[in-house]
């Protein structure tokens, strides 16, 4: 098994960013032993693929590892089943550049939604991130969405 993480490490190059990333972690986690490194790899894993609940287990497991009790149970803090149950409704606007992406997002996100569910956006996001440094309005919010609740969960 050692082998065959070791030769994905090494053709790791040509692989998807998350095969890549998933590579790389299998390598320092099993092979290296560098739970520094293995951290860190979660970390952007988490950040690209924050659903993914394979990457929650194995970051807490390699806080566990590094001694850090408290941070394994606050990182690895989800919540599969209303994760599973509302995946369709839900809409992440942490690290979108611009209201007029992040308005965009909804307006899609609120077709596909159906009624009389509500949009959920979730996750953490600040007016900050955005371009136009502020957050949107509520005619901006009805605009794109004027016959869909919306739940907001501002950070």
């Amino acid at each position: 098994m050692t082998l065959s993480f070791i030769r994905a490490y090494q053709l790791r190059e040509r692989m998807t960013q998350k095969d890549r990333l998933n590579a790389e972690f299998l390598y320092y986690n099993n092979v290296t032993g560098e739970l520094d490194k293995t951290y860190f790899v979660l970390l952007r894993l988490l950040e690209l693929f924050f659903r993914d609940v394979f990457v929650h287990i194995n970051l807490a497991y390699t806080l566990l590892r590094l001694g850090q009790l408290k941070r394994a149970a606050d990182d690895s803090h989800m919540h599969p089943i209303r994760g599973g149950l509302n995946y369709n409704m839900e809409l992440r606007w942490d690290g979108v550049p611009s209201l007029a992406d992040a308005l965009r997002m909804l307006k899609e996100q609120a077709e596909r939604t159906p009624a009389p569910q509500w949009v959920r956006v979730i996750g953490g996001w600040t007016e900050f991130q955005f371009a136009e440094g502020r957050m949107p309005t509520l005619d901006e919010i009805n605009a794109v969405a004027p016959d869909t609740r919306l739940r907001d969960a501002f950070v």
